[in-house]
């Protein structure tokens, strides 16, 4: 439709493969010096310098920026979609009753549709408003690692405005993504690669957050839960099974009869609580982490372009065969065909 009958090959013939892939190789590149710096290699290390300087240096710079800025925001949902859930599950859950725990578990989900929703009340100066929500939703969401098993409320509160924030740099950075490329024409392609870029970024954090989660607990919780149970009066032998029972059914499943000799009501508190405890000294870092990507996203923000001149109010490519389909076609102008029409 938006190319015309018989195009097929003058579009092939015309299609920019060299752009392409330059656009490929310097998102891909600049993608992988991100992932490895501090971690596979370090930062100033020549493996992730000459990747974020060359891939940078192939990209449109404000292009880039808005995609990344757009690609980071919305890594906060996929990840924490699933972090956020088990974090209710292992803190919160049985303190409350099942709905509660549904409702909790929404917040994640609900916080990003309000912030892309109040984004649309954004008209002028998008590049200071990005800049604002972005940074204010990376601070609530590294004030998440305060959260302890006690203070539910407080979880939820800082996750709710957090994710809002986040949501409205989600919606922001997408439109600008589709504003400033140099030909409006191509609104399709840059979307498109952008949205692949949201794709490739939101596995990536998501697995890094999990990743970080499995390790630390598997640090923490044998560190903590032992000691505290031991202290409590179970024996030794017995505190293996009372993390294995824990972990697979929770407080049920540990004080079911013959399970953990030697266990009773006071012992079973204390052991419950160590193992809050100490999940929750596991998530802290995964909210540590998050600092990470913020801190690329907040110096990403200092560049995001200002757009405010290039929301003409103009319709520069239409799925119908226009007079000329290489015109920019004004908003008016298609009105007044419509009624003529």
């Amino acid at each position: 439709m938006k190319h015309g009958n018989g195009a097929v090959m003058a579009y092939i013939r015309d299609f920019d493969y060299v752009g392409t892939l330059m656009a490929t190789l310097g998102l891909l590149l600049f993608l992988m010096g991100l992932s490895w710096g501090g971690g596979m290699y370090p930062w100033r290390s020549a493996h992730v310098i000459a990747t974020v300087v060359v891939g940078f240096l192939l990209l449109n710079r404000d292009w880039l920026v808005c995609i990344l800025m757009w690609s980071i925001g919305a890594s906060v949902y996929y990840a924490f979609a699933v972090i956020w859930p088990d974090m209710v599950s292992a803190l919160y859950a049985d303190q409350h009753d099942v709905m509660w725990g549904g409702w909790a578990a929404g917040v994640v989900g609900g916080g990003i549709t309000l912030g892309e929703i109040l984004a649309g009340f954004a008209k002028r100066r998008l590049h200071w408003v990005i800049r604002v929500v972005f940074f204010a939703g990376a601070a609530l969401l590294a004030c998440m690692a305060t959260c302890t098993p006690d203070t539910p409320t407080r979880a939820i509160v800082l996750l709710l405005l957090g994710t809002t924030f986040i949501g409205a740099n989600e919606c922001l950075t997408s439109t600008c993504t589709s504003i400033c490329i140099t030909d409006q024409r191509e609104i399709g392609t840059a979307l498109g690669i952008g949205g692949s870029s949201l794709s490739f970024v939101s596995t990536l954090c998501g697995t890094v957050y999990t990743v970080v989660l499995a390790n630390r607990l598997a640090t923490t919780i044998p560190t903590q839960v032992p000691a505290a149970l031991v202290a409590a009066g179970l024996p030794a032998s017995q505190t293996e099974a009372f993390i294995t029972a824990y972990g697979a059914g929770g407080a049920v499943a540990a004080s079911a009869a013959g399970v953990v000799p030697g266990l009773n009501a006071t012992i079973l508190a204390v052991g419950v609580h160590a193992y809050k405890v100490a999940s929750a000294d596991a998530y802290h870092t995964v909210f540590y982490s998050t600092i990470a990507f913020s801190g690329i996203g907040i110096l990403l923000s200092i560049f995001v372009p200002d757009v405010d001149k290039m929301l003409t109010g103009e319709v520069a490519i239409t799925l119908r065969p226009t007079e000329n389909a290489d015109d920019v076609v004004a908003r008016d102008k298609l009105e007044e065909e419509d009624v003529r029409a």
